[in-house]
């Protein structure tokens, strides 16, 4: 995770650290970014609309988080990359994570 509120480049900055982080493709973070009168729905492919929805919800920096199956429309690489800007995220709180909740996908 390791995007913190206040990060010195502003929102526009933290989202696409956290596209990023999640594996959103640079091409992809620019058209988001900067096209706000697209369709997400028709433009952005089912996996996309779901990385976004995540990071919209990290965003916000909350201190509650809950996904569900949030790998199941993902490949291998892009499922290990939020389950590991996921943990991040429960370690930058410092908590600790029943390893049992956070199998293989």
């Amino acid at each position: 995770y390791g995007v913190m509120p206040g990060d010195d480049d502003g929102d526009i900055g933290r989202i696409k650290k956290i596209l990023k982080k999640l594996g959103v493709k640079e091409h992809v973070i620019d058209m988001i970014c900067d096209d706000k009168s697209l369709d997400w729905g028709s433009v952005l492919s089912p996996t996309t609309r779901n990385l976004l929805s995540l990071a919209r919800a990290l965003v916000a920096d909350p201190e509650l988080i809950c996904v569900h199956k949030p790998t199941e429309l993902l490949d291998q690489e892009n499922a290990k990359q939020v389950l590991r800007t996921l943990r991040s995220f429960v370690r930058m709180r410092g908590v600790e994570q029943d390893p049992a909740t956070f199998g293989n996908r």
